[in-house]
């Protein structure tokens, strides 16, 4: 895309009366022109993903000869002359060329959002229009659920609330996604490959999810955290020592699930696609899950989609070593079941954090 310029050049013709300039006769005075007042910003649109903006990773370039400010409209976009965010402000002003860094909020409505940088004490006409992404990519009426995104030949984790996509596949405390049919993972965050093979002995101990670094570099962690990164996003993080977290979103704990799953709900079919609605305080057509079935092994083992769901939590049974999930089929619902093991797939409801 070509820099957009946006100039704005004032002339003065100043007249004086000196030797040989008469007030009446200013056709013999001698014309003074002033330098003209350039500021050009770059570029005039920026599209942000819904996560927690790291300042470096995007800019908007100044290029002046005179004093000059940029303010931000909305109180999720912060400005910031400094590479680390540091007194980020909705205000940020210098003198000449200087780089601003954008500081944003991660985006927790449903929808993507808008804001405005104008260039005040210049032309309040004048700005760069900001889009920040939401983390949740399909709307609907079902539960925001994780599903694995490809562009630009990277992957992220998404949220999806369509009652149609039945999402990806997470083993208990591990941030490895894999898609219904695939031999090897589809997502894998981390930078050692050998995690993309599936693991009939994955375990994570007889412990709740945690998220942190060093479980983080090992496959291990919360996937809803990790909504909105890219791959790549995420191994230069940890190269560089840094945990990713959306600040948004997280994996339900058993408590949380219970509470969720324990209202009445109905066994039924939206657009063709099998689950259970649960009725939720305040929505009047409920939450729909999906009965997405669960995979069992890296091959084509698979199975009970369309007739089970298996909604998994950040808590562990210690005595069974078994985590425990939200279960479902068309008879029962289950809100606090551990009847499977650790190396099996299951789905992914997320929460606010």
């Amino acid at each position: 895309m070509k820099p957009y310029l946006i100039q704005l050049t004032a002339y003065f013709l100043l007249g004086f009366t000196i030797s040989g300039c008469i007030k009446d006769k200013l056709e013999d005075c001698p014309e003074i022109e002033v330098e003209a007042t350039v500021i050009e910003v770059a570029p005039p649109a920026i599209t942000l993903a819904g996560v927690p903006h790291i300042p470096a990773n995007q800019t908007v370039s100044v290029t002046s000869n005179a004093e000059w400010t940029l303010t931000s409209n909305q109180t999720w976009l912060l400005l910031s002359l400094s590479e680390n965010g540091g007194d980020a402000s909705a205000t940020v002003g210098s003198f000449g060329d200087r780089i601003v860094y954008l500081v944003a909020e991660g985006n927790d409505v449903d929808d993507e959002r808008t804001a405005s940088i104008y260039l005040n004490g210049i032309s309040p006409d004048v700005r760069v229009v900001v889009t920040q992404e939401s983390l949740i990519a399909e709307p609907g009426q079902a539960a925001p659920r994780i599903y694995i995104e490809e562009t630009d030949g990277d992957k992220r984790l998404m949220l999806t609330k369509s009652p149609t996509n039945y999402g990806a596949f997470f083993q208990y405390g591990s941030v490895i996604g894999w898609n219904w049919n695939s031999t090897m993972a589809d997502y894998n965050p981390t930078n050692d490959s050998s995690l993309s093979t599936w693991s009939i002995h994955w375990n994570n101990g007889n412990k709740d999810v945690e998220h942190t670094y060093t479980e983080l570099m090992q496959g291990r962690g919360d996937p809803c955290r990790l909504v909105g990164y890219r791959q790549t996003e995420i191994k230069t993080a940890l190269v560089a020592g840094r945990l990713p977290d959306n600040k948004l979103w997280k994996l339900p704990s058993n408590t949380e699930n219970i509470v969720f799953g324990s209202p009445p709900s109905t066994w039924t079919s939206i657009n063709g696609t099998p689950g259970r609605v649960i009725a939720e305080a305040g929505n009047p057509v409920g939450v729909f899950l999906p009965a997405a079935g669960r995979k069992i092994a890296e091959s084509a083992i698979y199975g009970q989609r369309g007739s089970m769901g298996f909604y998994i939590t950040s808590s562990i049974e210690n005595s069974s070593n078994a985590p425990f999930m939200l279960f479902f089929n068309e008879q029962t619902i289950l809100e606090s079941d551990n009847r499977d093991g650790q190396p099996q797939g299951f789905s992914v409801r997320c929460i606010r954090q």
